[in-house]
């Protein structure tokens, strides 16, 4: 069972490239990932975010 999105965070998924949004909605739809993390880990997929700020490890 997977991840349930909200519209908006949905929204937000099918902005990022195809490779992004294709991995993001592989992972939400195996596993369960708090509500928390989901926006974070949209975030850190956006370009804009990588472009901008270095990756914490």
């Amino acid at each position: 069972m997977g991840t349930p999105l909200k519209p908006t965070d949905f929204a937000r998924v099918m902005m990022l490239s195809t490779a992004a949004r294709a991995d993001l909605l592989e992972f939400f739809g195996s596993t369960l990932v708090q509500p928390s993390e989901i926006n974070q880990l949209i975030t850190q997929m956006s370009p804009e975010h990588s472009l901008s700020a270095p990756r914490q490890n």
